[in-house]
């Protein structure tokens, strides 16, 4: 059977999410169930702007 790798390491999703989302945001992910759901809400990085003059 072929292996088309969307399944690498059982259990490795969620720490992995965690450390992406720091690495590109500074930021954590914020994981929560609401009803029946799960939900993730991914911050968006910070954007750099110039000082204003």
């Amino acid at each position: 059977m072929p292996t088309i790798g969307f399944v690498t390491d059982a259990g490795s999703g969620i720490p992995r999410v965690i450390r992406r989302v720091r690495e590109a945001t500074g930021q954590e992910p914020d994981f929560r169930l609401e009803g029946n759901e799960f939900v993730v809400a991914l911050p968006r990085p910070r954007l750099l702007t110039a000082p204003r003059s």
